[in-house]
């Protein structure tokens, strides 16, 4: 009966000493702590530097690299109690503002640790953009390293709105008022102007003779692809449709790219075959639950579509429906060898710039921005507008930005003081790299 009650004491005192953690050698207690918790310290880092910069949280020495739009989260970071951590941001030649902040994990995930950094000036390259007001009705060419300035083409009182150069051939075609044709297409060093497209061409029976919003130009600038207002047959239903048309001054061929009731807009041309002879043309369309940037095939030569209509990337929100947006405004801007779009995408109501591969592959935000232009003149920069830019007719606050499509390289644009600003903010989005050799 001894032996059996020593043994139930023994079974007790196993069970207690295992219910309080106990059992572990030395008298402390060797059970095994539950683990912290683990929040997220997250932000962004805009400004000269937004893309590639390095975030570093002390103790601990966690760290992360920001996205092409500069976007950073720091995870599984444990709770610190009243002890801050410390958030630095570091990129060689680069200094931040703040140089580095304190955050305290108070049972939850933290958001908005920002930095900048100063956007340094673009000292290379040239740009051309119309000039304006009268008597500098001109395009003009700046020299963004040593600040000259020279006139291409003096229109006394006609004037330049829309700027595309050519791939090739040293050509510049352009939109504007009071002049001779539709687009007139100048030819350098020679400075010698022509009729590309007569004045009010009759497109179709349907359609409007003035073409609506931006164009573009194929490598040699001898075809232009633009969008043009339309309505059906019965007149009930508007729409927008894009046409190619040879540059020749004589529409000698007109060939309808589009033909539905969406709204198709911002066409870019996006390569060519040298062996068929087709060239690709790109463009915006919001064709119901098919919103993204589309891609069509054309046989110049023959007149005909190539093929059906492919899309290149999907746009689950309607660039139209941003507050600031006009279908009349370049949405889209190809690269010089054809294998990348840049585009503006509506990012809960805010634009943004993306780049995505034209055969397809992963979409790269390059964060805030409007009205893409991509440089011919082999920089691989993209100019765009910052979007406040677009809401205010305050000269001093308009911003112009080129950044390198990885998201790295941002810089700031010098906008011309004789800029044409007839469109208010919208005009600096008409400022363009000039090709090389210019």
């Amino acid at each position: 009966m001894k032996n059996l009650l020593n043994l139930l004491c023994i079974f007790a005192f196993a069970f207690v000493a295992t219910a309080c953690g106990g059992g572990g050698g030395g008298g402390g207690g060797g059970g095994s702590s539950p683990p912290l918790p683990t929040y997220s310290i997250s932000g962004t880092v805009s400004g000269g530097a937004q893309a590639g910069v390095t975030i570093t949280v002390s103790p601990g020495g966690q760290s992360t690299v920001t996205t092409s739009n500069g976007s950073y989260v720091l995870s599984g970071i444990p709770y610190g109690g009243a002890v801050p951590y410390t958030i630095t941001p570091s990129l060689a030649g680069y200094t931040f503002t703040p140089f580095n902040a304190p955050v305290v994990l108070n049972g939850a995930d933290v958001t908005g640790v920002n930095f900048t950094t100063p956007v340094p000036m673009l000292t290379t390259g040239k740009i051309l953009y119309p000039s304006y007001p009268y008597p500098a009705l001109a395009i003009r060419l700046q020299d963004l390293s040593t600040g000259t300035t020279t006139t291409l083409w003096n229109g006394g009182v006609a004037y330049a709105e829309r700027i595309v150069p050519a791939r090739a051939g040293n050509k510049v075609s352009f939109m504007g008022s009071n002049l001779n044709g539709m687009i007139m297409s100048l030819s350098m060093p020679t400075g010698v102007l022509s009729i590309g497209i007569p004045g009010y061409p009759s497109l179709n029976q349907y359609c409007s003779t003035v073409p609506k919003g931006s164009f573009d130009v194929s490598p040699l600038g001898d075809y232009a692809v633009f969008s043009n207002g339309c309505v059906s047959a019965d007149g009930l239903v508007g729409y927008r449709d894009i046409f190619l048309v040879k540059m020749d001054g004589l529409l000698s061929s007109i060939i309808r790219v589009t033909d539905d009731y969406a709204m198709d807009y911002s066409p870019a041309f996006c390569g060519t075959d040298a062996v068929s002879g087709n060239v690709f043309v790109c463009f915006v369309s919001n064709k119901s639950g098919m919103r993204g940037v589309w891609k069509q095939a054309i046989n110049p030569t023959s007149g005909l579509l190539v093929g059906p209509q492919v899309i290149v990337t999907n746009l689950t929100t309607d660039v139209m429906e941003l507050k600031f947006y006009s279908t009349e405004n370049r949405t889209i801007s190809v690269n010089a060898d054809y294998t990348q779009v840049a585009f503006m995408k509506n990012v809960g109501g805010i634009s943004h710039i993306a780049v995505v591969p034209l055969a397809g592959g992963a979409e790269v935000d390059l964060g805030e921005g409007s009205l893409p232009y991509w440089a011919v003149d082999g920089s691989n920069k993209i100019l765009f507008t910052s979007n406040h830019t677009l809401e205010v007719t305050d000269r001093s606050l308009w911003r112009l930005f080129a950044i390198n499509p990885d998201g790295t390289g941002k810089m700031q644009v010098p906008i011309p003081s004789d800029l044409n600003s007839i469109w208010l903010g919208y005009g600096v989005g008409n400022i363009v790299f000039a090709p090389a050799g210019f």
